[in-house]
């Protein structure tokens, strides 16, 4: 069966996408966590989400910082494999859950916080599916909890997008295309990975939302917005930051 042009993350998220992204460090990820953690001040008892967790790139140095009561959850079956692995090898304890997040498997006001790192929002083609995710990270927080959204800068992936890149990783070639698609302010890319005979293609496409867009579609959903930053550091987001860092709060009614 063919997949959907919109389904693109049900088969790109497997072995060959870790290969793409090897380069990530962890020693990066504990970084961001201890921002997250300083920012947020995290204590150790809260029930945290970190939703689209992959391999547990981020559960495991939370696990390090002393939150024991993690959920992860991600609809990748291979990177959920992944991240158990992983864990076991760290020592690190977390609750691995398979689901989609537009439709989370957790009942009304399950978390103190939900985490969303490295732009995991946006990847539906509209904007309806986009904002019923956002609803269902409001809808799983307790009231008063908090919302970490980590999405791209529009305004620096625009200023900064290369249309092609090229490298190789493991003795595959790896090529990644980019382009903006207007129409439905879209960052496409194709990543074709190819060694000894080999070629495999897969595609990305996320909508970038630019800060004014993010505050009403959090407003609309019960939340608002507490505080903003451009990167995993204490500066405001601008033009010339890399990400687009969104800290909500849920109202505090329980109706």
């Amino acid at each position: 069966m063919t997949t959907r042009k919109k389904d693109w993350f049900r088969e790109w998220f497997n072995e060959d996408y870790r290969l793409v992204y090897r380069h990530r460090k962890h020693e990066d990820s504990r970084k961001e966590v201890a921002f997250v953690s300083r920012t947020l001040g995290l204590s150790r008892e809260a029930r945290i989400l970190d939703l689209c967790c992959g391999a547990a790139r981020h559960l495991i140095p939370l696990w390090e910082a002393g939150h024991g009561n993690l959920v992860g959850l991600d609809l990748s079956a291979i990177l959920l494999g992944a991240a158990q692995r992983a864990m076991k090898r760290a020592g690190a304890s977390a609750r691995l859950v398979r689901g989609d997040m537009l439709h989370l498997p957790f009942v009304e006001k399950s978390f103190d916080y939900v985490l969303s790192f490295f732009s995991s929002f946006g990847y539906f083609e509209t904007d309806e599916e986009n904002t019923s995710v956002l609803s269902e990270m409001i809808r799983v927080l307790k009231p008063g909890g908090i919302l970490w959204l980590d999405a791209m800068n529009p305004d620096y992936v625009l200023g900064n997008l290369e249309p092609e890149t090229q490298r190789r990783e493991g003795g595959w070639e790896i090529r990644e295309e980019r382009r903006y698609v207007p129409e439905g302010k879209r960052i496409e890319k194709t990543v074709a990975i190819r060694k000894e005979g080999e070629n495999r293609t897969y595609r990305e496409s996320v909508r970038l939302y630019d800060l004014s867009e993010l505050e009403a579609i959090i407003a609309k959903v019960g939340a608002r917005v507490a505080s903003v930053f451009g990167d995993y550091a204490e500066i405001p987001s601008g033009p010339e930051t890399p990400r687009l860092i969104v800290v909500s709060r849920k109202g505090e009614t329980t109706d």
